[in-house]
């Protein structure tokens, strides 16, 4: 744990964590019925040292592809330990990920050895890549074994238990560790292989930029482990000493979050949306005087939270009242998060800066951070001592960051890739003095804090010449709690128009019905043209503020929400808006058929129910 990073390799932090904590529980997992199986620093590492003396028994070498085609479980974790081990480079894939996504990163990464977790999975695999692979060993115990080259996990590891680790290949922090693929908004995902040194380098910058992270916290471990984000704390926990509690199904991850009562808890915008959500629907459907004293708890907590922002003193007549209507109200509220949360972190995409003031009124601290692929240290994050909503924090001292003239984010550091794999342009998007230019626009306040609004490659430029980026605008829609998602398009055009994907469950219970119907083609009930009728005055409601070329003129209702399973989204939720553009080209074309205003009534009031603050 004290050793220089420079040093070290992945799994070296490992074994180093048993020179402290060997009998102490390192991880969690559920087990059938439901209760959480512990497992020691020393089981954890005599569990990857058998693993890994199994792969290299079956074949697995030095600079081997080990991909890992499975959702969260240990078996993640272990397998890509013990494959690091034994030298080899880890190949995380989405297990959302479709067959022809599976096939190109197999066959693109030059993957040798695989680990599937379900049967649906392995299908995806296809028969000419799978005869090339020397073996593929299945996560799932009822699994059958269609040849030759498939292992089961149970049965290898409860039938080897040699650890030879005199054979155990030499393995610098210099050699490669993973391939990281990236989201693939604009085309096909590029590759980026990372060593263990720079893997190394970004664990120890988050340890030291998050010294509130320590061996008494506990963590979560849900978010999609193919992905950097859930896999680098994962790394942090182990150098921290940190507890690591494994949710394989994301739907349980609320109960999970009861019965764990984490300290630190990381996740994208979209679970905080949903938290949001959850708790007005509550509060709305509770008696009057719940509604009352919520909403009276909720506007002191904001006022009190809102002090603390700004760091002044917090009036004694709020403090006592904070200190009342908190124990009455906001404290069994935070309880849905387990009532023992230091701190919790959002990344991938901007979280709505009202959402985390109003997380922050009741209690509940959420911190955005900022990291691009090609960059294993984090670009930016708040920190508990040192935030300011709607930034992404302070840069990490390991990034020299700098603003070009037009806005674009450029950066360079010890964690940024040396180049893609099989040596795609990355050469191209790296400046004459070395800095990487990340294709997103921003600013950094005099405070030193990073401010995002979008990227390059999204801005939008209209008919008129105007540059406008739909991020932020997309955002301030969404405000609603009747739209879910929505794309703002006007590339080449005159004015700006939306694809609406609505929140069923909130609009379902606005208008009493169980279940809408949103696809013209089989809506018979007129639920289309109320729907339609209810966004449009919310759409003229949150545009209200926003500069009349930033307003959409037109909306269109989409049947379903955007899906990775469409292609409309990448594995880590970001829009594809080429793919969107294609599959909903009828929808576009026709709001651009006849001349629209923005969507603006200046005599609009508060359309529906709202927040109560």
């Amino acid at each position: 744990m004290n050793r220089n990073s420079d040093s070290m390799t992945i799994t070296s932090l490992l074994h180093d964590r048993l020179e402290e904590d060997s009998q102490v529980a390192a991880r969690f997992h559920r087990s059938p019925s439901r209760e959480w199986i512990g497992q020691t620093w020393s089981e954890f590492w005599d569990e990857v040292r058998n693993v890994s003396a199994a792969l290299r028994h079956m074949g697995l070498g030095k600079g081997d592809r080990l991909a890992i085609l499975s959702h969260t479980c240990p078996q993640w974790q272990t397998a890509e330990m013990a494959g690091l081990l034994a030298g080899a480079v880890i190949v995380g894939i989405d297990p959302h990920a479709t067959p022809n996504d599976v096939a190109y990163l197999l066959k693109h990464s030059e993957t040798s050895c695989l680990v599937v977790d379900t049967t649906e999975n392995a299908e995806k695999i296809p028969t000419d890549i799978l005869g090339e692979l020397k073996f593929v060993v299945h996560l799932d115990p009822t699994a059958t074994r269609p040849g030759e080259r498939w292992r089961r996990w149970d049965e290898m590891t409860s039938g080897f238990e040699k650890r030879d680790d005199s054979c155990l290949p030499n393995v610098a922090a210099d050699d490669s560790a993973i391939l990281l693929y990236t989201s693939g908004t604009t085309g096909r995902p590029k590759a980026i292989e990372y060593s263990h040194h720079q893997i190394m380098i970004a664990c120890r910058a988050i340890g030291h930029f998050f010294p509130e992270i320590t061996r008494s916290d506990s963590m979560l471990c849900w978010l999609p482990m193919a992905h950097l984000f859930q896999r680098m704390m994962n790394l942090v926990a182990i150098d921290c000493g940190a507890k690591t509690y494994f949710v394989q199904n994301p739907r349980e991850i609320m109960e999970c979050v009861c019965e764990v009562r984490p300290s630190v808890f990381v996740a994208v915008p979209r679970f905080y949306e949903k938290l949001h959500e959850n708790i007005m629907q509550t509060v709305s459907s509770s008696p009057w005087w719940i509604k009352a004293t919520f909403g009276a708890a909720l506007r002191c907590g904001m006022a009190r939270a809102e002090c603390e922002r700004e760091q002044k003193k917090i009036p004694l007549g709020l403090r006592i009242r904070h200190g009342i209507l908190d124990r009455l109200a906001l404290r069994k509220v935070r309880d849905v998060m387990g009532g023992n949360m230091k701190f919790m972190v959002t990344g991938s995409s901007p979280t709505p800066q009202w959402l985390l003031e109003f997380l922050h009124g009741i209690g509940l601290l959420v911190l955005e951070a900022y990291g691009i692929s090609e960059n294993t240290v984090p670009m930016a994050a708040n920190r508990p001592t040192c935030y300011r909503f709607g930034s992404v924090g302070k840069p990490f001292p390991q990034n020299e960051i700098r603003i070009t003239a037009d806005g674009e984010i450029q950066m360079r550091g010890p964690g940024v890739l040396k180049h893609y794999y099989h040596g795609k342009d990355a050469d191209s998007r790296l400046t004459e003095d070395g800095f990487w230019q990340t294709g997103d626009i921003g600013h950094v306040d005099p405070d030193g804090f990073l401010y995002l609004s979008g990227r390059t490659v999204d801005i939008l430029k209209t008919s008129t010449g105007r540059r406008i980026s739909p991020t932020p605008i997309a955002a301030t829609y969404c405000r609603s709690p009747y739209i879910d998602q929505m794309v703002v398009l006007g590339n080449g055009r005159k004015y700006l128009v939306g694809l609406v994907a609505v929140c069923q469950t909130a609009l379902c219970e606005k208008l009493g019905k169980p279940e809408l119907h949103l696809d013209p083609a089989s809506d018979s009930s007129g639920d289309l043209e109320t729907v339609e009728s209810l966004i449009r005055r919310e759409i003229e409601f949150y545009g209200r503020n926003l500069a009349r070329h930033e307003r959409i003129a037109d909306f269109a209702i989409l049947p379903r929400p955007l899906s990775v399973a469409s292609g409309e989204l990448t594995p880590t939720l970001k829009i594809r808006r080429d793919r969107v553009s294609e599959l909903h080209a009828e929808l576009i074309e026709r709001m651009y058929a006849q001349p629209n205003e923005p969507c603006l009534d200046t005599s609009t009031s508060r359309p529906l129910e709202k927040l109560p603050t």
